[in-house]
Formats: C-alpha cells, sequence, structure tokens
C-alpha cells in the first residue's frame, strides 16, 4: 500500500471531494516489502481487522473528537 493509496482510501471514507498534492520528500529507501507470514510467524501477530475497516473507524473516532 502506497502512502498515495491510503490517501485516496481515506478521502473516500470521509467522502470529501479533495485532490492529492505530491510534494519533494525526503531520499531515502523508496519501497519496503512487509511480509504477513513473516509478522505471524517471526513475531506470532496478525491484523485483526482490515485496512480499510481500521482506517474507517480512526476516521470517525477522529472525527467524533473533533465534534466535541
Amino acid at each position: 500500500v502506497t502512502i498515495n493509496d491510503l490517501a485516496h482510501r481515506i478521502i473516500k471514507i470521509s467522502g470529501k471531494n479533495l485532490g492529492i498534492k505530491s510534494v519533494d520528500g525526503p531520499q531515502g529507501v523508496r519501497t519496503r516489502v512487509v511480509s504477513h507470514e513473516l509478522a505471524k510467524k517471526v513475531l506470532d501477530w496478525e491484523a485483526k481487522v482490515k485496512l480499510d475497516d481500521g482506517l474507517t473507524l480512526t476516521y470517525h473516532w477522529i472525527k467524533s473528537q473533533l465534534n466535541k
């Protein structure tokens, strides 16, 4: 999942009509390879919530906190 992909997912969840502006950032590792199988094997950890579900829950929680 790229940062742009996350941004698009969050925009969709928000229901807002927003654009994404890319800016130059620091240079470093361009990609990372993540292995769910390796995390389970080495760390005995696995996600309990799907990414989109977690983003939705988090978005609505933050929105409720801002509305207090």
